[in-house]
């Protein structure tokens, strides 16, 4: 029992019927659960008698109440306590989280930094709802204090012995109300917030809805934008923000994205969204070629887009009154290399950085308007000795030019570097901490991290915006989204040079206004005039090969070559964003051939297909193509359905019943209603021969329809993420 526990916590255990007792957390091993990077020990009621209430009311409602030590080094845990010395006090459920270099004189974002880097180390324990750990508000002693539900009874469950009240271990939620503090959630799932009477304020302003005196934290999960989106290059015009990306050989080509806050995107278009604006040529073009890193900028009063087309002219410029277009034809540039970049000096003078055919970055003064070089290109600072130095951003800050750029590789070495100088013509000083970031050999989540570009917030904080992947199965791990779009924050050192946290899985989103976006709706009836700018088509889409007016409210497709497997033919989809999904499409084939296809390249991709009464799977992996289950199937409308699962593998091979190889996730594909009662799948795939890592390249998985043989028209096309079931 806690013979020293303040009366009043006494008082109100017994209100709510818990029987106050030891939980026997005595030293920093007691805990088994790793926070990488962090230091660990029991939560203390040192910080006083109002403190150890707070611990004890959470720990009852279910929850760990966490603390991280945002003091700097040194700090100690808790009244002088350190790791070496163990705890000292009474103890409560919770753990505490040591400071992980963070000076004083670092900015107060840093401190909520390392808060919720200790919020994303929580969230990757298992059975952890990640949807409901949240930052509940700082504690006296400058900690952070975060409300975990359900960490608290599995922690004392295993330290607490026979002795514990099954009210402490399970207890239902008291109302959390006492003379020091008050909590309450919001359990929307666009704004996770959660308020608290007691503490620091954590944003600048009171939510709306909160009460006076209460304060807020809102949180955003990386990716921001999710599935094959790499690449990204931001800029911020007044209060909006404009991102656009990479699209290799989709058409159309170069998705752009407008936001309000950094965290929620909405694609308003496409840059190139006119085929004599994206010419790739068949045949030549190539799976993972057409259109490399774009960089966008708004200068005098407009929109610029520079890019590499690899397949079909080199590197061009587009720009444009209004972002969502329309974007002017492009402006060929003689210079050789990919990557470009545009930054200008405050007398107009228009530099391009790009990465050079001889594998360095190579610097060009241009007229962006005429497409004439007007001086270089010359080599200039290409990193620090990484391979492979690409993707550079140049900005002017205060009175220096800084040079961003990725080296590496965009594999699982990636990182990002900088430099600075005094003129874009340098001489170049690279910074102290180079790579500035970089996930290689870690054990984090999110890899490959890099080709970033920074932008500034109206509030005067920095952002980056960054690809990453996020793999999954037996080593080495394999990514099937393709390479995304990540957001971190970024803080200025005392030496003007910018410090980068390790992307994280969850943050605290940036300061000023949240604006949600509407979610992009998971059913496309077609009874609109055009296809929605996130329908893409590998290298072409002539104007003959598609209509949503042959039969109004369906999407007829026109068969333009014979196989998937060789560029030409006709196909409609859009990116695959969730590890866990399920697509669906209703299908007329009429004497036609088509279906449904999970596509990466020629090479690799699974076709549900139907034509001539039957429909099958064909798996085409690699130099090997083979039906691998069929049926006969009635004429007229069907329903076809592809569903994705990362749980419940199928094994590697059906002689083996070993799941330890298994792939990152399994696609499995229906003909009919996969819900009825009666309902059996046609077959279920391995995902892993439809990775990057396997079939190499730039892309991520696409799902959509196609014809291959006469007319298939579809009456609608449906994609739901699913949740995947609780280990």
């Amino acid at each position: 029992m806690y013979t020293d526990l303040p009366e009043e916590a006494r008082s109100y255990s017994g209100e709510v019927g818990l029987t106050p007792v030891s939980t026997g957390l005595s030293t920093v091993d007691t805990f088994d659960v790793t926070f990488p990077g962090f230091g660990m020990g029991p939560v203390k009621g040192g910080g006083g008698r109002g403190h150890v209430l707070e611990n004890l009311l959470w720990a009852s409602a279910g929850y760990a109440h966490l603390q991280v030590d945002t003091r700097g080094p040194g700090s100690g845990w808790s009244r002088g306590a350190t790791p070496d010395s163990g705890p000292t006090g009474p103890e409560v459920s919770g753990v505490m989280t040591r400071g992980i270099s963070s000076p004083r004189t670092y900015h107060y974002r840093r401190l909520l930094t390392e808060a919720v880097r200790a919020v994303d180390a929580v969230r990757r324990l298992d059975r952890v709802d990640p949807d409901r750990v949240a930052v509940i508000g700082q504690s006296q002693g400058g900690g952070t204090a975060l409300a975990v539900p359900d960490l608290a009874p599995r922690l004392l469950r295993r330290t607490a012995g026979e002795g514990t009240s099954e009210s402490l271990r399970t207890g239902s939620a008291p109302s959390c109300r006492t003379r020091r503090s008050a909590f309450r959630t919001d359990a929307d799932a666009t704004r996770r917030t959660v308020t608290s009477s007691y503490g620091t304020p954590w944003t600048r302003s009171t939510a709306p809805g909160c009460p006076k005196g209460t304060h807020s934290v809102r949180t955003y999960d990386n990716p921001v934008i999710s599935g094959f989106h790499p690449d990204p290059s931001v800029c911020r015009v007044g209060d909006d923000y404009y991102l656009v990306c990479s699209s290799f050989e989709y058409f159309p080509g170069l998705p752009i994205f407008h936001s309000k806050d950094l965290v929620h995107w909405e694609q308003i278009g496409n840059v190139l969204d006119r085929s004599e604006q994206l010419p790739l040529p068949l045949p030549g073009a190539k799976a993972s070629g057409g259109l490399y890193a774009p960089t966008i900028r708004h200068h005098d009063g407009r929109y610029w887009v520079i890019n590499t087309n690899i397949d079909g002219g080199g590197n061009f410029v587009v720009s444009a009154e209004r972002p969502e277009g329309p974007w002017s034809d492009p402006v060929w540039i003689d210079l050789q290399g990919i990557d470009p970049d545009l930054a200008w000096e405050e007398d107009g003078t228009c530099w391009c950085a790009f990465s050079g055919p001889e594998g360095g970055i190579n610097m060009a003064r241009i007229d962006p308007v005429k497409g004439e070089v007007l001086e270089g290109p010359f080599a200039t600072w290409s990193g620090s000795g990484l391979k492979y130095p690409e993707a550079p951003h140049l900005y002017r800050i205060g009175d220096w030019w800084y040079l961003l750029i990725a080296e590496g590789g965009t594999e699982r070495g990636h990182s990002v570097s900088i430099a600075r100088g005094r003129s874009p013509r340098g001489p170049w000083e690279g910074a102290p901490s180079n790579p500035l970031l970089s996930h290689s050999g870690t054990a984090r989540s999110i890899q490959n991290t890099g080709h970033a570009d920074l932008v500034e917030a109206p509030d005067g904080s920095w952002w980056m915006v960054l690809l990453g992947v996020r793999p999954r199965g037996f080593t080495p791990d394999v990514h099937v989204l393709g390479r995304e779009t990540f957001l971190t924050p970024v803080e200025w050192d005392e030496d003007g040079w910018p410090v980068v946290a390790p992307v994280p899985e969850s943050h605290a989103a940036p300061g000023g206004a949240w604006h949600p976006v509407p979610a992009l709706p998971a059913r496309d009836d077609f009874d609109e005039s055009a296809l929605a700018p996130q329908w893409v088509s590998p290298f072409t889409r002539p104007e003959g090969s598609w209509s949503l007016t042959e039969r109004p409210g369906w999407l007829a497709l026109n068969a333009t070559g014979a196989t998937l497997d060789r560029p030409g033919y006709t196909f409609v989809g859009r990116r695959q964003q969730h590890h866990d999904c399920r697509v669906t499409a209703a299908i007329d084939p009429g004497t036609g051939r088509g279906g449904l296809c999970v596509r990466l390249d020629e090479a690799h991709h699974y076709e549900l297909e139907v034509g001539n009464g039957e429909a099958g799977v064909v798996a085409r992996i690699g130099p090997l193509r083979q039906t691998v289950a069929s049926r006969p199937v009635p004429s007229g409308p069907l329903t076809l359905t592809v569903a994705i699962r990362t749980n419940d593998l199928v094994p590697a091979s059906p002689e083996l019943t070993d799941g330890g190889t298994t792939g990152p996730d399994t696609i499995v594909f229906w003909v009919g209603d996969p819900d009825a009662s009666d309902a059996q799948p046609l077959v279920e795939l391995d995902g892993r021969y439809l990775s990057t890592e396997v079939a190499c390249g730039f892309t991520g998985r696409v799902i959509g329809m196609y014809a291959t043989e006469g007319t298939v028209a579809f009456d609608w096309f449906e994609y739901a993420p699913a949740s995947a079931p609780s280990a």
